[in-house]
């Protein structure tokens, strides 16, 4: 019964973990392309109504 509730309680903090761990893959993920989009942005900008605001906060200075 202890071995059970043992073998549980792992199951349980590595689910945890790898919930955490996919959490933070998905965020470095969104991270990486979002930043990939920006400076593609950058380089040939898409004229449309989103990026307007960016682009006039870039050509500002």
């Amino acid at each position: 019964m202890t071995k059970k509730k043992a073998n549980g309680l792992f199951e349980y903090m590595f689910l945890e973990k790898f919930e955490l761990l996919g959490l933070s893959i998905s965020l470095v993920l969104a991270t990486v392309i979002s930043g990939i989009y920006i400076s593609l942005n950058q380089i040939n900008p898409i004229e449309n109504v989103e990026m307007t605001s960016h682009k006039s906060l870039t050509k500002g200075e």
